[in-house]
């Protein structure tokens, strides 16, 4: 498991493939653990949100959709990005 954490928002809890795997899309490395800077949350953030898109579009003519996909399962990690962003936090995941 991963555990992402900011001071300001609830702990995050993930599936290890999954959150190396967000952590990749968003061009971090998937070293466990790890950290952002605040001035490095909104470049990690626009990475994992354009890695989404591209996924998304790649799926929409697909028949293997997956039963839970991971633009949903990525929404609590970005709301918690969205959360460091606005109180000018880190963002560590071990």
């Amino acid at each position: 498991m991963i555990t992402f954490s900011s001071k300001y928002h609830a702990d995050i809890m993930m599936f290890d493939e999954v959150g190396r795997q967000l952590l990749k899309m968003a061009n971090l490395s998937a070293t466990v653990p790890g950290a952002l800077k605040p001035e490095q949350v909104l470049q990690a953030k626009q990475a994992l949100t354009d890695g989404l898109a591209h996924l998304n579009e790649e799926l929409d003519g697909s028949d293997e959709q997956p039963s839970i996909g991971l633009s949903t399962r990525a929404l609590p990690l970005l709301q918690l990005m969205d959360s460091a962003l606005a109180n000018d936090e880190y963002v560590m995941w071990k």
